[in-house]
């Protein structure tokens, strides 16, 4: 009789497990599916935020490279590079309107320095054609620094040529133009007449001495003087 009940008990016992066995696999295949659809949704949307990510940094403004014929007797190349701004400021009237900054790195072939110069296309930059004035330049996460600035020859206030002049004193253009090469967001900060103390972020990443000297004028049209 005793041997009977214990039979029974693990019948009972083994046929609970094989059921439990069961419970668990059914519910192991159910949960699958939905594992597989929200990693399936997790990289969805990882390549949307990519996709955004790299439209995003396609229309921020690139760096243009250009080269003009030197306007010396000896001859050579004058080679420009400039960049816009990626932000934009609306200044007071008569000044009113969206505006970018930009910013232009130049080697000039009657020098063996380089220029360094902001401009803004409309309103009076208070460093303009004033000695001892100063603009706020930030590369990346470092301090901002402060720059001299000089005027060009032909006193246009919506100009500045940044760092000493290199006839009188160091030239912080080479010093500028070095750190360009390794920065990725450059924000100068420049006092504007009546507007304020406006930064414009540039995008600066890409830029290398190798572009800039390495363009080369377009060839001359065999029909050209």
């Amino acid at each position: 009789m005793k041997r009977l009940i214990l039979l029974a008990w693990v019948s009972a016992l083994i046929l609970f497990s094989i059921s439990g066995c069961d419970g668990n696999q059914q519910s192991t295949a159910a949960q699958q599916p939905d594992a597989e659809s929200a990693q399936s949704a997790a990289d969805a949307a990882l390549a949307n935020a990519n996709a955004a990510l790299a439209a995003a940094k396609a229309a921020l403004p690139a760096w243009a490279y250009m080269v003009h014929p030197a306007k010396m007797i000896t001859g050579g190349v004058d080679h420009f590079a400039s960049i816009s701004s990626a932000n934009q400021v609306n200044f007071a009237f008569p000044y009113q309107g969206q505006q970018n900054g930009h910013l232009i790195v130049r080697k000039m072939a009657s020098s063996k320095h380089f220029e360094i110069l902001f401009t803004i296309d409309r309103g009076q930059l208070m460093c303009a054609n004033r000695e001892d004035c100063t603009v706020e330049v930030k590369f990346d996460n470092e301090p901002p620094k402060s720059y001299l600035t000089t005027s060009g020859d032909d006193a246009n206030s919506t100009v500045l040529f940044l760092g000493d002049d290199p006839d009188v004193g160091p030239d912080d253009a080479d010093v500028i133009e070095a750190e360009l090469n390794k920065a990725k967001v450059v924000k100068i900060q420049a006092a504007v007449y009546q507007n304020g103390s406006p930064v414009f972020d540039f995008h600066v990443e890409g830029f290398t001495d190798a572009k800039l000297m390495g363009a080369t004028p377009a060839p001359r049209s065999s029909s050209a003087p």
